[in-house]
């Protein structure tokens, strides 16, 4: 029974040396793989994380559109009511049989003309100031993403160069059996 296994020990026990011979090239190209992939990853979740924050800063724009058109809208209102005020000082001064050149009339008139003013002129300040910030805070999320994709790229070269040199120590310290040697056969080199 000894003869007939004696064969196939002898052809297992050689892939055995073959597998210990494919295994560490197998190994190191397998960790070069794993460190592109890993790399592949950090690119695709930054230009992920860029596109996110670049949808935000179209987000604030339009807010900030929005801000403006709302401040106009109460500018318009400011400019309405002191119309109104002016017209019933107007009215109210008739009524009382002044004249429309009274000077306490002309004074509250005037005074009524810049106070309206001056909250117009502030709506419309409030307004644009409320767009600039938005329109400065999209600026810095465009930034934030632009960022995100090179620090993404600077992280992945890193990530390849660590994965060829960790593939390539493995591939050094691979020694090939030498065939046909003494040194194989238990006999040493000669």
């Amino acid at each position: 029974m000894a003869p007939l296994f004696t064969p196939i020990v002898s052809a297992v026990g050689g892939l055995g040396g073959m597998f210990s011979t494919i295994a560490p090239i197998v190994s190191g190209v397998g960790t070069i793989a794993g460190g592109m992939m890993q790399a592949q990853g950090q690119r695709q979740a930054a230009a992920a994380q860029q596109a996110n924050l670049n949808y935000q800063a179209k987000q604030l724009e339009m807010q900030g559109k929005e801000e403006q058109a709302a401040a106009q809208h109460e500018m318009f209102q400011q400019r309405r009511e002191k119309e109104l005020a002016l017209s019933a000082l107007q009215a109210r001064g008739a009524a009382s049989g002044f004249e429309t050149t009274d000077p306490t009339g002309l004074q509250i008139g005037e005074d009524i003309e810049k106070y309206g003013t001056l909250q117009e002129m502030m709506a419309m300040y409030g307004g644009r100031s409320r767009r600039a910030g938005l329109e400065a805070e999209a600026v810095g999320r465009r930034a934030e993403g632009a960022a995100a994709v090179q620090g993404a790229k600077s992280a992945a070269m890193g990530t390849i160069l660590g994965g060829l040199t960790s593939g390539f120590a493995r591939f050094a310290q691979y020694e090939p059996p030498i065939p046909n040697s003494a040194y194989r056969y238990g006999g040493g080199y000669k």
